[in-house]
């Protein structure tokens, strides 16, 4: 049965720091389960 639920995760963790703290695997996991969108700091905030 395939219910096509979407899941969003947010981190303000870096590739890097999800590796240092969850170990490379789940950093290599989550990078074939999950879209990658990056926001720069420069970005205007766009919640009401």
């Amino acid at each position: 049965m395939n219910l096509d639920i979407k899941t969003h995760i947010t981190t303000n963790l870096s590739a890097s720091e999800i590796e240092k703290y969850y170990t490379e695997r789940v950093r290599s996991r989550l990078r074939q389960m999950i879209n990658v969108l990056s926001v720069t700091a420069e970005r205007k905030d766009k919640r009401i």
